[in-house]
């Protein structure tokens, strides 16, 4: 009678054993993926500004960005090269899409950062980057479906589309934005 009390004592035991290794497995797997996504935002925004200095470093002496784009890009080194895919192909660290490129007739640059996740997204849109005067820096826009260019941008911005006097953005406007079903987030930066 003692033998089979202490099987069952045993038997027990092995039970809340394995509930407690289950318990904490689950917590330490949720931690690491907070830890895990929070590198990635910290390593998004740490992209950008290189991109950004990068960028400026390069054509200091030009009056004009023509011809910058991500081939070019990757050809003078403006990438941290974990973006590199191919020439042709940059990543984020979200495995988004990244474009590089010209505009206004070369006098400006934007860059376009996609398949953002919304925690990413709003890191990225509630970042101070920057005044026009200081950084160049002429307009943000934010685009919960991805990669959707504005209508009548500059001329009348819309609802996602902040010029540099409005930011940097509080975390309550960037999230109306940057509602995002999976990865589907676009941030977009003009510069001139």
């Amino acid at each position: 009678m003692k033998n089979v009390q202490n099987k069952k004592f045993t038997v027990r035991n092995l039970l809340i054993a394995f509930a407690c290794v289950c318990i904490i497995g689950t917590s330490g797997f949720v931690i690491y993926t907070h830890l895990l996504e929070k590198a990635r935002i910290n390593n998004t925004l740490n992209q950008i500004a290189t991109l950004i200095n990068n960028t400026y470093a390069i054509y200091n002496w030009r009056k004009l960005y023509d011809g910058l784009g991500n081939v070019s890009a990757v050809q003078m080194g403006i990438l941290p090269k974990d973006m590199i895919v191919s020439p042709l192909v940059l990543h984020n660290p979200f495995k988004g899409d990244v474009h590089l490129g010209s505009v206004s007739g070369g006098e400006g640059f934007a860059i376009l950062y996609g398949g953002l996740p919304p925690k990413a997204c709003n890191a990225i849109a509630s970042t101070d980057w920057g005044h026009a005067h200081s950084s160049g820096l002429k307009y943000l826009m934010i685009s919960p479906s991805g990669y959707l260019m504005p209508k009548f941008f500059p001329e009348r911005l819309s609802d996602g589309e902040y010029d540099s006097s409005n930011l940097p953005l509080k975390y309550d406007e960037t999230s109306k934005h940057c509602i995002c079903n999976g990865s589907k987030c676009a941030v977009l930066f003009f510069f001139q």
